[in-house]
């Protein structure tokens, strides 16, 4: 199932509003991240489940000389989310206004007047207005006294430490897709239009396809 996506927080419709919300970027939806939304929807099963992340990635944004780095589009993320149990999914523009809105406007925009939010759900270490400005310390206070639950959400570790987008693009440049599968949850897959290459495939006796990898991180090459 695909989510309702919304890309303008100055008109959410009025079916989308008062909703538990998991917060973050999402690139890959890995398992923590997938425990953020589970947190979401635990605290607030009577409420419909949604996400609110960012598009483009904010390092994209910022650092837009950056080569190629994500896990997963915004299709693909969507998709995800939704395997995942979200139904909604507010992919707000990070643009020059976002990135410039102090963490209390955020709060107060956004989250409770534009959408409504009636719980939040984020990892400990969530930073979000401008110049990072506002912690969880400053969420919670802020959504009190908003009337907005919060949920923090330690991380998900294994015997490395906590899973994280970091860890999954490192696997998949070094040329290890199992410990990438392993740190999402599921395995590793890139969709595009396939165009027509060399064919050297047919002389190695493996089949193979060609996509514009675009934004996406490149894996270690291979066959």
């Amino acid at each position: 199932m695909i989510p309702t996506i919304i890309a303008d927080w100055r008109d959410v419709p009025a079916a989308a509003r008062g909703a538990s919300l998991a917060l973050g970027n999402f690139d890959g939806v890995h398992r923590g991240h997938r425990a953020v939304l589970a947190a979401a929807h635990a605290a607030r099963p009577d409420l419909p489940l949604g996400v609110i992340t960012f598009e483009p990635h904010p390092r994209e944004h910022f650092r837009p000389e950056d080569p190629p780095f994500r896990l997963t589009l915004l299709p693909a993320k969507a998709e995800a989310l939704a395997a995942a149990g979200a139904r909604l999914v507010f992919a707000l523009p990070f643009d020059a206004g976002l990135a410039a809105m102090s963490a209390e406007d955020f709060v107060e925009q956004v989250l409770h007047q534009a959408i409504g939010a009636r719980h939040l759900a984020c990892g400990a270490d969530f930073a979000f207005g401008h110049r990072r400005g506002g912690d969880v310390r400053m969420l919670s206070r802020a959504a009190e006294a908003r009337g907005i639950g919060l949920t923090l959400v330690p991380p998900v570790t294994d015997m490395a430490g906590p899973i994280s987008s970091s860890r999954i693009r490192r696997a998949l440049q070094d040329g290890y897709p199992e410990r990438a599968a392993a740190l999402l949850g599921r395995d590793f897959a890139i969709s595009g239009t396939v165009f027509h290459g060399d064919k050297l495939g047919r002389e190695l006796g493996w089949p193979t396809a060609n996509i514009l990898l675009g934004r996406h991180v490149e894996p270690a090459r291979g066959v």
